[in-house]
C-alpha cells in the first residue's frame, strides 16, 4: 500500500507531465489518483495503530485549561487516540481522533461520547 501510494505521490509530482489541464476527462483521471492515495494513506494510518503496541492507558480527565489529559498527555485537535466502547455486554477498542468544536474537545465520528472519565489508551507509532 505504501509503495502504490508513493507512485501516485510521484505521479502528482510532476502531474502536468502526466495530465492534459485542458482534458476533461484527464483531469477526472487526476482526481480519481488523489482520492486514491488519500484512501489508501488511511488505511496505512489505521493499520499502523491496529498493531501497534499500547503505550498508555487510563481514564481521561479535564484539565483547567480545558484540555483532557492521560498521565500527563495533553490531547489536542488531531490527537489520536482509541477509546473503550461499552455496549451492553460488548466491549471493543475503537480508533479516533480528537477535535475541538470551539466549545470543547470530542471524538471524531462519535460526539455523542462523553470524555471525562472515558477509557482510553495511546499506541507507540514510529
Amino acid at each position: 500500500m505504501k509503495k502504490v501510494a508513493r507512485m501516485i505521490n510521484d505521479v502528482e509530482k510532476d502531474w502536468p507531465g502526466h495530465y492534459n489541464s485542458g482534458d476533461p476527462e484527464s483531469m477526472y483521471q487526476r482526481g480519481v489518483y488523489v482520492k486514491a492515495e488519500d484512501k489508501l494513506e488511511d488505511i496505512v494510518w489505521m493499520l499502523e495503530r491496529a498493531f501497534a503496541e499500547v503505550a498508555d492507558e487510563g481514564c481521561l480527565k479535564k484539565g483547567s485549561n480545558g484540555r483532557y489529559t492521560l498521565n500527563g498527555f495533553e490531547f489536542i485537535s488531531g490527537a489520536a487516540v482509541e477509546f473503550l466502547f461499552e455496549d451492553g455486554e460488548e466491549k471493543r477498542w475503537i480508533q479516533s481522533c480528537i477535535e475541538h468544536n470551539g466549545w470543547d474537545y470530542y471524538l471524531v465520528n462519535y460526539s455523542d461520547v462523553a470524555l471525562e472519565g472515558l477509557r482510553v489508551r495511546l499506541k507507540q507509532i514510529g
